[in-house]
């Protein structure tokens, strides 16, 4: 900055400099150094031009030198803008924490210190001393303040600090005190803060198996007058003590810079607390200034132990395996009683053929029984040789269980129909009266559906076969037209064999009617049972 004699100049107060109130609050909580320069005569507006500058003088912005050389304040838990309201209080009391100091070592001691205050006066101290340990190293540690000590002086205050006395010291003992904190036992005036969220959580119970690594917590944007060297706490509070934790880190520059805090909790806190409920809140604290955040409620579900499922009527032909013959009533698929689901819903995947043989379900018939309807057995048939094993599971949360792999057989060959016709007599067509239209065939099982299994879409071949002048010859009736909507529900699919190709064959030579059906859209057929008989004049 640059000032001249015309800016206020005296013999007795010197040469004033004004500095702009935006740049103190941009250096508030910080410090400076200052100087100064006389400039040339010659160039007076030149700021290169100048004299030898004056010694530095080093000066802190916003806070004084023994706040600074002094530990950091206690954190009261059940606090928040630096009040208690002690009908909130139960007969526990209150909690204390004290960051960790950067020379925490085994044997050194601290003492927490609660200045109790009634009508002006000091309340006889409550001290409370702790010996630290090595589980104690580089953790915050915890002091319960008695509830008699709170509640004996509400709608007055108590001051609140600790003292560290390091280990292996020499008489007189080395110490450090803390800043002190004033806390009033009155009800907070103001809002918490909002809540700390969880990294990648939509809602609902948090399933332990789903974090392996732990959670996330975040503080994003950070609580609004946030400054270097604050101190940020941590409550994960379970249902005991043991399924709790505290943490607490500094404010360092990159958190102001980044506007993120973050927090994580190890995957052992998941497990020591599932079946039950986390609150989970965070607070800012230093001299003069602290806030406490709305508290965050987990629900934590039980580590999922998601065993294979069973399908009835399966025969296993080794772990987690087996087969089931195929039925038109379809089956069932059981989730075991030992698995552990949580609240979570179950959601069975009968997985197999991707054209017609997939079904899902979440509604049980009962219990964890879950019933797979026939119109998604077909598509999966295979004969042992084939080979062609489908995973049948359950899901919960987004987790799967142990696969069951089937392996559906086929229905005996003669559950299927054959092609009949009625110029079929005693075995025999007789060429010259089927009608110049063609003889009629009819694919049909009087009271039941066409063949087992029959659905619209499935794709049906018929074909006649017999030997002509040039020997052997097959005429494709239907090839692989899918089944219409009134096929399906007439039950019955009729077809013309033309009496152009039936003239082709010798006579007194036997021919065949013959069908397929494919229930997977085309990749393999299921045969039906021939029709032979002899064409005669």
């Amino acid at each position: 900055m640059q000032v001249s004699s015309e800016g206020g100049y005296t013999p007795e107060r010197g040469m004033p400099v004004n500095l702009p109130n935006e740049l103190l609050q941009r250096l508030d909580q910080g410090w400076v150094l200052y100087s100064y320069a006389v400039g040339s005569l010659d160039a007076p507006n030149d700021p290169n031009a100048k004299g030898p500058e004056s010694l530095r003088v080093f000066c802190y912005v916003g806070r004084h030198p023994e706040a600074v050389n002094k530990l950091p304040v206690p954190h009261i838990k059940e606090s928040h803008d630096r009040s208690i309201d002690a009908a909130t209080i139960g007969s526990s009391g209150a909690i204390a924490v004290i960051p960790p100091y950067q020379a925490m070592s085994v044997g050194d001691t601290v003492t927490f210190r609660w200045q109790g205050y009634f009508a002006d006066s000091p309340e006889p101290v409550h001290e409370d001393t702790r010996a630290i340990r090595a589980e104690h190293v580089r953790q915050p540690l915890t002091f319960t303040v008695p509830f008699i000590e709170i509640i004996g002086i509400a709608g007055d205050y108590a001051d609140v600090s600790y003292r560290v006395e390091y280990a292996g010291q020499s008489a007189p003992a080395r110490y450090s005190e803390s800043q002190q904190q004033r806390i009033d036992i009155v009800a907070p005036g103001s809002a918490l803060l909002p809540a700390i969220t969880v990294k990648d959580y939509t809602g609902g119970p948090i399933n332990p198996g789903h974090y392996p690594d732990g959670l996330t917590l975040l503080v994003e944007p950070v609580y609004p007058d946030i400054q270097e060297d604050d101190w940020v706490v941590l409550y994960w509070t379970g249902s005991e003590s043991a399924k709790s934790v505290t943490q607490a880190l500094r404010v360092d520059p990159s958190i102001v810079d980044s506007t993120r805090i973050e927090f994580h909790i190890e995957p052992q806190w998941l497990a020591a607390n599932s079946n039950g409920q986390v609150k989970v809140l965070y607070q800012y604290a230093r001299a003069g200034t602290a806030q406490t955040a709305e508290p965050l409620v987990l629900e934590i579900s039980k580590p999922l132990h998601l065993p294979a499922p069973s399908v009835e009527g399966a025969t296993a032909n080794g772990e987690n395996q087996g087969t089931w013959p195929a039925s038109t009533n379809g089956t069932f698929v059981t989730v075991p009683d030992t698995a552990e689901i949580g609240s979570g819903t179950v959601e069975v995947h009968w997985q197999g053929h991707p054209n017609g043989g997939r079904y899902i379900t979440t509604t049980p018939v009962s219990g964890r029984r879950f019933q797979i309807p026939a119109t998604a057995i077909a598509a999966n048939m295979s004969t042992v040789a084939q080979g062609r094993y489908f995973p049948v599971f359950y899901r919960v949360n987004g987790e799967d269980s142990v696969h069951f792999n089937l392996l559906v057989t086929p229905l005996d060959a003669n559950r299927y129909p054959s092609t009949s016709s009625v110029h079929i007599t005693g075995n025999q067509m007789s060429r010259s009266s089927v009608p110049f239209t063609g003889a009629d065939l009819v694919i049909e099982s009087s009271g039941y559906d066409a063949w087992p299994f029959m659905a619209e879409g499935q794709l049906l071949t018929m074909e006649a076969a017999g030997i002509s002048d040039a020997g052997p010859v097959v005429f494709p009736v239907r090839n692989a037209l899918p089944v219409s909507e009134a096929e399906f529900r007439n039950k019955k699919i009729t077809e013309k064999l033309p009496k152009s190709f039936l003239e082709t064959l010798q006579l007194n030579e036997q021919f065949s009617l013959k069908a397929r059906v494919s229930f997977d859209g085309g990749e393999t057929f299921t045969v039906f049972r021939d029709t032979t008989a002899t064409l005669v004049r």
